[in-house]
């Protein structure tokens, strides 16, 4: 028999659908079938108890999943779900288990090949041994190569990047035994690549070493590496690996008690992390007085298993072995990097990430996303597509209901959501925090405009026709950004109410106001809360109220109060009051009459007093 066929066609018109695990059994004994009698090799060595005894009354039946297709979406080449196939066991047409296997690599250049052809038709997908550790020879040999292949093929770092530098860095010294790094201030050195931290400080920071206004001086005479916290050691360490002498981290390359320098510091951050050559990202551990480097959780034994078998050429054989992986361990939804504020947009804004996160190696740039297992989620992966600008971010939307301006207004509502359940150390940073994003909004925004078709004419003159509509209309509601809130979209913008599922899971049960915030009670950014934009979508081109249980057409707000804000002159968070607005459904925005005494009360009021009126 060659050993592309199974004789009864299990692998073939019947894949993907449950049949019975005697009907596999019954294949390999008559037909020698190898197809058949790999998977009953499969399932011996990782799951004996799916083979039942035959006298069982169990009904039990397998179903084999190929391989996901590749889709290609408009930024990155991504698998649409896992990248290896699976083997499911179903009781009574029920599933109650299942396994994934990857067959092994060794080269980690073949992990970048992306090939339509060559993926649709495995039934496994392709894997390095994972590193058993994050400081390993072989974890830095896979990194180095990561940042080899972009800098040689990609075009993420450009020769303006090139240019900035950071107003401080630390600088390294080569040798990786040096005992000390030093503070150097932009003017001391010539242009070259430098790398950005990205970590949790953790709640206990006492110990911490910092840059203060004291020690300022001792700092740019040279610093201990041994003083320094264990997360920064081991970025000092992963710069030298990569050849990389330049390192900026926050807590020492910004004065923390100097709030001029942290107020200037912390708005050029967008530049810091977007022209970095490498940002070191440590998603765990939540402290940075632990460190990233350490056993992977992924490259134990207990995640994956070498499992001798004969795999056949037309499943991708020969192969002798494949890498068994238990289903049911899969790597964390959230790490404790995803609940910083300040981290959101220092994952969005790098060109460049190398992620450790205490399960794998993973890589991420804008032209390419894969870990050392193979099968990135796309969720993983999709980052706010629209705000990618690799060399897929001009390619021509292929949503037919959906205007780029409106999926970016879609998903700058997205990014608000996800922020808001992040937590800040410091509540009054909420807009600072994400102040690099913003720009990058901007950015895409004029971009979309610059290429504005007549779907995107009707969404923008329908928007600008409910906030123009009427009588009073020195608003400054058109173009621009007003306290986390877009003036083309201003209206659906303010349809924000507070998340109170997210907040229950937060073990919160209520939000609370930001005493001293800069944002009006209408913003999201008024709260500190998770909220969530229900009451308004963009679907084929016109705006319209979303479906929800919760927010009816009948009890979606009618009426909003906000005010109205003027920007100050050369300030990107500082604004002037010039008057209260009032929004209704029916009739537009108008002026708010209101005195005195009821401004003190609207500023006070919490945002669903203010909004549901």
């Amino acid at each position: 028999m060659a050993d592309s066929d199974c004789p009864s066609g299990l692998w073939d018109e019947h894949l993907g659908t449950a049949i019975d695990v005697q009907e596999f059994k019954d294949c390999s004994r008559t037909n020698e079938c190898a197809y058949c009698g790999m998977l009953l090799d499969i399932i011996t060595h990782t799951k004996p108890s799916w083979l039942a005894d035959e006298s069982s009354t169990r009904d039990l039946s397998i179903a084999i999943k190929p391989r996901e297709r590749w889709v290609f979406n408009t930024n990155l080449s991504l698998p649409n779900s896992k990248g290896s196939g699976s083997i499911r066991l179903l009781e009574d047409g029920q599933q109650i288990d299942s396994v994934q296997l990857f067959k092994p690599i060794t080269d980690v250049q073949k992990l970048s090949l992306i090939s339509w052809d060559r993926y649709e038709k495995l039934l496994f997908g392709e894997s390095l041994d994972i590193a058993p550790s994050s400081d390993s020879a072989i974890a830095f040999e896979r990194a180095s190569h990561w940042l080899k292949d972009c800098a040689e093929n990609h075009s993420c770092y450009n020769d303006a990047q090139r240019s900035f530098l950071p107003s401080r860095m630390l600088k390294l010294e080569k040798s990786e035994t040096a005992s000390s790094v030093q503070l150097v201030e932009r003017s001391a050195v010539s242009a070259s690549p430098y790398a950005a931290l990205s970590y949790c400080w953790g709640k206990d920071t006492s110990g911490v070493l910092i840059t203060t206004k004291t020690n300022y001086s001792s700092h740019l005479k040279g610093i201990p590496v041994a003083s320094l916290p264990k997360t920064v050691q081991d970025a000092i360490t992963v710069c030298r690996r990569l050849g990389i002498y330049l390192l900026w981290v926050d807590a020492l390359c910004i004065v923390q008690d100097d709030g001029e320098d942290w107020r200037r510091e912390a708005e050029k951050m967008i530049d810091v992390y977007f022209n970095s050559f490498l940002t070191i990202s440590a998603n765990e551990p939540n402290s940075c007085k632990l460190g990233f480097f350490g056993p992977q959780r992924f490259g134990s034994s207990e995640w994956q298993r070498s499992v001798p078998v004969q795999v056949p050429p037309g499943l991708g054989g020969p192969v002798s072995h494949l890498l068994f992986r238990d289903s049911q361990m899969e790597r964390p939804k959230l790490f404790s990097l995803d609940s910083r504020g300040w981290c959101l947009q220092e994952s969005v804004m790098p060109r460049r990430r190398l992620v450790f996160d205490g399960c794998e190696l993973s890589w991420n740039c804008m032209e390419k996303m894969f870990c050392e297992c193979g099968h990135l989620d796309e969720e993983a992966c999709g980052i706010y597509p629209l705000l990618r600008t690799g060399k897929h971010a001009d390619e021509e939307n292929d949503d037919e209901e959906l205007s780029t301006y409106a999926k970016l207004h879609l998903e700058w509502m997205d990014f608000v959501e996800q922020y808001s359940q992040r937590a800040l150390t410091k509540s009054s940073d909420k807009l600072i925090a994400i102040s690099g994003v913003v720009r990058l909004f901007e950015t895409r925004f004029a971009n979309a405009k610059s290429k504005e078709t007549e779907k995107d004419k009707q969404i923008l003159g329908l928007l600008r026709n409910l906030v123009v509509k009427g009588s009073y209309m020195p608003l400054g509601i058109s173009d621009g950004y007003f306290s986390g809130v877009w003036g083309d979209c201003f209206i659906p913008n303010l349809t924000w109410t507070v998340d109170h599922t997210q907040l229950e899971k937060s073990g919160r049960m209520e939000h609370k106001k930001i005493e001293e915030s800069s944002a009006p009670s209408w913003s999201w950014a008024s709260i500190d809360g998770p909220v969530t934009f229900r009451h308004m979508e963009i679907s084929i081109g016109v705006w319209r109220e979303r479906m929800n249980p919760e927010l009816t057409t009948n009890n979606v707000p009618t009426i909003v109060l906000f005010l109205v804000l003027k920007r100050v002159p050369g300030s990107t968070q500082s604004y002037q009051r010039i008057g209260l607005g009032l929004w209704n459904k029916d009739e537009g925005v108008q002026e708010a009459p209101m005195n005195g005494g009821d401004y003190d009360m609207f500023v006070e009021a919490t945002c669903e007093e203010v909004m549901i009126v």
